[in-house]
């Protein structure tokens, strides 16, 4: 199994699947530098941890994911596809710093959660930003 930890903006909102449990599906694109050329990962997060990713993230919004890397295939109209998706343990919130939208909401974690398997940042988020 390979872990990872990604640092991307998310690519739309996040989307809630619910008739396969508390699951959550987003996109991440992540810059590869100055040519403005990125590469994109498809994520999926379940439970708390998807509940805090559709609450506190938007399109456009940076995020730091960990997890584990695993390769899906299925097959549609007779063709195979293949795809490299993300299964989220935990996230961060991105340090500040660098051209940042102002609209994107950037927060230390308050308190920590550990599952057994990872650890998970949380945070609520001031008055003035509900």
């Amino acid at each position: 199994m390979i872990h990872i930890s990604m640092q991307g903006r998310l690519c739309g909102d996040p989307t809630s699947h619910e008739n396969y449990g508390n699951v959550t599906n987003f996109r991440l694109a992540i810059n590869r530098g100055k040519d403005k050329e990125a590469d994109f990962y498809s994520c999926s997060a379940w439970d708390r941890t998807a509940d805090k990713i559709r609450q506190y993230f938007k399109k456009g919004g940076g995020i730091i994911v960990h997890g584990r890397q695993e390769r899906t295939e299925w097959k549609k109209d007779g063709h195979t596809y293949h795809d490299v998706e993300i299964k989220v343990d935990s996230f961060d919130f991105p340090l500040p710093g660098g051209k940042s939208k102002e609209e994107d909401v950037v927060l230390p974690p308050e308190w920590v959660e550990d599952n057994g398997e990872s650890t998970v940042a949380y945070c609520d988020l001031p008055e003035e930003s509900k």
